[in-house]
């Protein structure tokens, strides 16, 4: 009686959601503040504001949650449509996954798959969410980014496809230039002026920084402009041959051709404490270290490696040969310490054990080495959040974690100081590991136990033919005494 009691409360709310939803017709507030109205199972009302889904909250606690008189008022003022993954105690909005439609998205995470159609992406110096999506899910101007990270590189960037190789034939959006790539400019007087892209909006933050060097001075320059300071400038569409001037180099002797490259140069924006950029020359000294205590999930208590010197063995050595590894690091560094790298293995086991993942997809080659290759699979279309991110959270913990390991620093020669010796028993055994968490080791082969054999004599076929009628007689014996036994 209680299960079908339970079934018409449940019918009975259905039917309500959908006659609101017919005629426009609200319900009086169920609890609490009353400034959510649950619509259906799992379904909210709050405002213009529809949430799908919620994560981090239970029913009755959002109910009663008073969204006015906490840091999640502003969400009062949005238009969305979606699923809300909250931190009552905290007042954040953890990760949204949905589309925006307008108001200030001042939560953490845009999530996988989320489409942004109006309203403005974070608070300028303020509140910077990460933007995990690709950038064709942007759907309004660039200008209503007001601050934040883009979590990847994806072929264009808030809305605005990458910029192609080749010459420039008439109006280019500078923003739409990726970093690594240049732009020559060559004078009717023979000068060429040069811009190398060194960064844009990225995991880090959203400032640009752009190189130039003129070809009359030879002076080479760099220059970083703040996003929510000169986003109208940099989002000005650039004709080189319709200007006498461009990031202070003259190009009144008119320009005869302008074209987009590769430049080689990295994208080398991490600074110093002092305020310096790192090269790699200097990166390649640094040494970071964490100790295989604080990988609990792993369950290695120490590597040993043929020189062993004291700490080396419970401990693990870090080096980059980029500033993007090490940013890289950094990141995968604060998800082992938040738990996450430990719930990324998790999802995958069960995805794998579940038959749901046969293997990586080809972009994510770390990974494909530890669960095998499956070559039909898109990431971007599994739709699958936390799968998604599960894959690609252990992809990133094998390229800036596992593959950045270096067992010592070299103490002498032209070398002295580098620290690239490859640890490759170090990442052998946490690979060796990770495919045993994942379930997908290889079974060692079981050892027969091989089944004892009395050689035939190597004497002459008689004495072989003996051997043969002694088994038989033998044999003949065993029968008889067997059947002895009955009377």
């Amino acid at each position: 009686m209680k299960d079908q009691s339970n079934k018409l409360h449940e019918l009975k709310e259905n039917s309500n959601a959908v006659f609101q939803e017919l005629f426009g017709k609200k319900e009086a507030p169920q609890q609490g503040a009353g400034q959510i109205v649950k619509i259906g199972p799992g379904n909210y009302r709050m405002g213009k504001s529809v949430i799908t889904g919620l994560q981090g909250a239970s029913d009755t606690e959002i109910l009663n949650y008073d969204f006015e008189s906490s840091k999640l008022s502003w969400l009062l003022d949005c238009h969305f449509e979606g699923i809300l993954n909250l931190d009552l105690k905290r007042g954040e909005l953890e990760a949204f996954a949905g589309t925006w439609k307008s108001g200030i998205f001042q939560g953490k995470i845009f999530g996988n798959k989320s489409v942004f159609e109006g309203g403005q992406f974070g608070v300028p110096g303020q509140i910077a969410p990460k933007y995990v999506p690709t950038y064709d899910t942007w759907k309004t101007s660039p200008m209503n980014f007001g601050n934040g990270t883009i979590d990847r590189e994806t072929g264009g960037i808030l809305g605005i496809p990458n910029a192609p190789d080749g010459e420039i034939k008439g109006d280019i959006n500078i923003i739409s230039i990726q970093p690594g790539k240049s732009i020559t400019i060559k004078l009717r007087n023979n000068v060429v002026h040069t811009i190398n892209f060194l960064k844009r909006i990225d995991s880090r933050n959203s400032d640009f920084t752009i190189e130039t060097i003129d070809g009359a001075t030879k002076k080479s320059t760099n220059k970083t402009f703040e996003w929510a300071d000169s986003k109208k400038a940099l989002m000005k569409p650039f004709n080189p041959y319709k200007t006498a001037s461009f990031l202070g180099l003259d190009l009144s002797a008119k320009v005869v051709s302008a074209t987009i490259s590769s430049s080689g140069k990295d994208t080398l924006t991490h600074k110093a404490q002092g305020g310096a950029r790192v090269e790699p020359k200097a990166l390649s000294k640094e040494l970071q270290v964490m100790k295989l205590a604080e990988l609990p999930f792993l369950g290695i208590s120490k590597i040993t490696r043929p020189t062993n010197k004291a700490g080396e063995a419970v401990s693990l050595y870090f080096n980059f040969p980029t500033p993007e590894h090490k940013a890289g690091h950094g990141k995968v560094v604060q998800s082992i310490k938040q738990g996450w790298v430990k719930s990324y293995i998790t999802q995958l086991r069960t995805a794998i054990t579940n038959k749901a993942l046969k293997g990586a997809p080809s972009t994510h080659k770390y990974l494909a080495n530890i669960i095998g290759e499956d070559p039909e699979l898109d990431v971007n279309e599994l739709g699958d959040e936390n799968l998604v991110n599960s894959i690609n959270g252990i992809e990133n913990f094998l390229k800036y974690f596992v593959n950045t390991t270096v067992s010592n620093v070299r103490k002498s020669g032209a070398q002295k100081g580098i620290t690239g010796v490859d640890d490759k028993i170090g990442r052998e055994t946490i690979n060796n590991k990770l495919k045993e968490l994942l379930g997908v080791a290889e079974a060692a082969p079981e050892e027969k136990t091989p089944v004892a054999t009395k050689a035939a004599p190597k004497s002459s076929l008689n004495k072989g033919a003996n051997v043969v009628k002694e088994s038989v007689r033998s044999a003949v014996r065993e029968i008889i005494s067997k059947n002895m036994k009955h009377f």
